[in-house]
């Protein structure tokens, strides 16, 4: 079992699942392990007979902490999902894509997507897949600032990689002491 963190009030926001009515099987089983580690979930099941949907999912994605994108062939043709997924997007609510299985993304889904990196189901075994997956969703949850929309999302390898912003910073850094090393090298030649 995962361990997951108390969360606040303010943290205790639910994570919204987007996902194809054919993947319902897998996702329902997914449903059921974040429930269980403590993850507060909405997906459309919780839409009640007679009511406005798009009303309801647009409402559950703005105030969700996150959107679990259960990639896969039926998820990545799926006009609804391409809905939700830009939805999300325009209201900031970070993205974390999870490939169910192997998917050639169009390019469309590939710009929703951005430099996301996905959390690869098929390629891990259950355990490691599902401790990466609640480690990422942890660290959004407990979070004292909002993630942005390019922020670090687990791959399939151990480690976390730099969001484009770091990059710039470190390239910046870097720069700034080739430069102060240019002038230190440059001083001793007058020497």
């Amino acid at each position: 079992m995962v361990n997951v963190p108390e969360k606040s009030p303010s943290q205790a926001r639910h994570l919204f699942i987007c996902y194809s009515h054919q993947d319902v099987a897998v996702i329902e089983q997914e449903a059921e392990w974040l429930r269980r580690q403590g993850f507060k979930l909405w997906y459309d099941d919780h839409i009640a007979a007679g009511h406005a949907w798009s009303e309801e999912l647009a409402e559950a994605i703005t105030n969700a902490s996150a959107v679990l994108y259960f990639v896969s062939a039926h998820s990545a043709t799926s006009a609804y999902c391409m809905d939700e997924l830009h939805f999300a997007k325009d209201q900031q609510v970070p993205v974390f894509p999870i490939e169910v299985e192997e998917v050639n993304l169009s390019p469309g889904l590939q710009l929703t997507l951005g430099t996301k990196q996905f959390i690869k189901m098929h390629d891990s075994n259950r355990g490691a897949y599902r401790s990466k997956l609640a480690a990422g969703l942890n660290a959004l949850l407990t979070s004292e600032k909002p993630q942005e929309s390019g922020s670090v999302v687990f791959n399939g390898a151990d480690e976390e990689l730099p969001t484009p912003r770091i990059l710039r910073s470190r390239l910046a850094g870097l720069a700034a002491a080739i430069a102060t090393l240019s002038v230190i090298y440059f001083l001793s030649l007058s020497d």
